[in-house]
């Protein structure tokens, strides 16, 4: 029987946060090799960084994902100030994910 491991994430579905929550469960997977056979993930996908961190708090999700800091805007001071002043949650793992944007157009005439 399996059980079920919650983890909240910034969502909505799509977003670098989830794709970064699934980068955290390959490691674990990789670690652990009989995890998926034991444990279910599910994914919360939550609107806001606060209600994330929360989720947590409350014990609705097991861990949570947030963004603590971006290469172009520094550190995500919102998560950086619930995590000091509100919240007895603690940094447990680090993913770094390599963003790129492209630039695309139809070909000019």
């Amino acid at each position: 029987m399996e059980s079920i491991i919650k983890i909240s994430y910034l969502g909505p579905e799509g977003t670098f946060t989830e794709e970064a929550l699934m980068q955290y469960v390959e490691l674990l997977c990789g670690k652990k090799k009989d995890l998926t056979e034991k444990y279910l993930i599910e994914k919360m996908a939550i609107a806001t960084i606060p209600e994330v961190i929360k989720s947590v708090d409350r014990g609705e999700a097991l861990q949570g994902i947030i963004p603590i800091e971006n290469s172009i805007e520094g550190s995500v001071n919102l998560t950086q100030d619930i995590l000091t002043f509100e919240s007895e949650v603690k940094i447990i793992a680090e993913i770094a994910i390599p963003i790129r944007h492209y630039l695309i157009a139809k070909p000019t005439k």
